[in-house]
């Protein structure tokens, strides 16, 4: 018998992740759907309905949590909170930061243009002269004001100490803003800065 060419119409169909049995993959080398009878579109059409009714329910519900956090936001940092949160979530990559500096950088251009008083470019993005330790701290701050877990980046692995003192400083700001006290953070290995022990009271004669 001759064999029956690939994506011929009527091979058996697998389940889907969700069990529902398809037969979509009957497509051709273009990505279009192959010859199908009108009861193989119709069944097709009646098992994609109820996935596309619950992805659409969750947009909708996603949309509306936006929109309230949105709310929360605007109460709490006014009308521009929103685009200095997507702003700290572009600036967390190199990509996203550079996107940022370029876009900025067009902002102000054109507001040069427009004969607003802008300064030079060193003016607003000053080589970062901080030294490794101060990086350190500064991260840990970020990480721990964000609510992160104190778990050290490879590049301060050096620096250790200071970015679990930035780390511990960022969650006392964060939950003394709810009135909590600072989590104990592990201690960090190798050097680092130790207490004196408290001093006893002199004894009265």
């Amino acid at each position: 018998m001759p064999r029956r060419p690939k994506g011929s119409g009527n091979s058996k169909s697998a389940p889907s992740a969700n069990g529902v049995v398809s037969i979509s993959h009957n497509r051709t080398k273009e990505g279009t759907p192959g010859a199908l009878s009108d009861a193989q579109k119709q069944r097709l059409v009646a098992q994609h309905v109820p996935e596309y009714e619950r992805l659409l329910q969750a947009q909708k519900d996603a949309n509306k949590d936006m929109k309230d956090f949105g709310k929360t936001v605007k109460a709490d940092l006014g009308k521009h909170g929103m685009d200095q949160i997507k702003l700290m979530v572009a600036l967390s990559d190199p990509d996203g930061e550079a996107e940022s500096k370029a876009k900025l950088a067009a902002q102000i251009e054109a507001m040069r243009w427009a004969k607003l008083p802008i300064g030079t470019m060193e003016d607003l993005f000053p080589e970062d002269r901080a030294n490794a330790a101060e990086r350190a701290e500064r991260d840990g701050y970020q990480t721990g004001v964000k609510g992160g877990d104190p778990k050290v980046p490879p590049q301060f692995a050096a620096q250790t100490a200071d970015w679990m003192e930035g780390w511990n400083n960022g969650q006392g700001e964060l939950r003394g803003k709810f009135g909590q006290k600072p989590a104990e953070s592990p201690k960090p290995k190798g050097k680092g800065k130790t207490e004196a022990p408290p001093t006893q009271p002199a004894e009265e004669f």
